[in-house]
């Protein structure tokens, strides 16, 4: 298992795509290097990763804050006492609290050892990860990414990673996410770092026309 950790680790992953992949190395060239993100990992970090599905990150941000104020710590153990009442006050859905509290459940009864996980290959999360109901392949890979900073990890079916690529290649629509995956292959073992560039590509194209596009996670 590789890791990506540090700006100087995703700067040397993104040389070695640059010298493999001549997109890549334009990207580069146009957009300049992204900057190294790091999230929660554990059960706050899947905690954060639900609550920021198919929302914005303002919205994400707003109900995260709210909820996590209801908790004396962003805990299982904690969240298992919070009302779903006192949830959805606070803007969480019902779906989003139910998910949240099956995985709070996994935990403490030690079905889900986070810990233990990140022992794990990469295989071996995911599909762990998409054994808990309201994780998809896009939390599980993000969890990869970001929350455990895996260097294979690639989240296709994220709109911003299809549009970056779309518009890197000039192509008319979009990649399908199974597209995208197959295309992504050729970045292993350094997907990450692509994913990486290809945000950082999308963003200089919205800074540079000015257009907007919605992201669902």
């Amino acid at each position: 298992m590789k890791h990506i950790k540090t700006q100087k680790e995703l700067n040397s992953a993104l040389d070695i795509l640059a010298t493999q992949d001549a997109d890549m190395a334009r990207a580069l060239r146009e957009a300049g290097k992204p900057v190294i993100r790091k999230h929660k990992a554990g059960f706050s970090g899947l905690f954060s990763m639900l609550i920021g599905q198919q929302v914005s990150t303002a919205a994400a941000k707003s109900i995260e804050t709210k909820v996590s104020a209801c908790l004396p710590e962003v805990t299982a153990e904690a969240f298992l006492n919070l009302s779903e009442t006192e949830a959805r006050a606070n803007g969480l859905s019902g779906q989003k609290y139910s998910y949240i509290y099956g995985i709070a459940k996994e935990i403490t009864s030690g079905q889900l050892d986070l810990r233990q996980l990140s022992k794990a290959s990469d295989d071996a999360v995911r599909a762990r990860l998409l054994a808990l109901k309201g994780i998809g392949p896009w939390t599980a890979n993000i969890y990869l990414m970001f929350g455990m900073q895996r260097a294979d990890s690639f989240p296709a079916g994220d709109l911003a990673l299809q549009e970056g690529y779309r518009r890197l290649l000039g192509l008319e629509a979009r990649p399908k996410p199974e597209a995208l995956d197959e295309i992504a292959l050729k970045w292993q073992p350094l997907r990450s770092a692509a994913a990486y560039m290809l945000w950082r590509y999308y963003g200089h194209c919205l800074n540079k026309k000015d257009e907007g596009l919605v992201i669902s996670k």
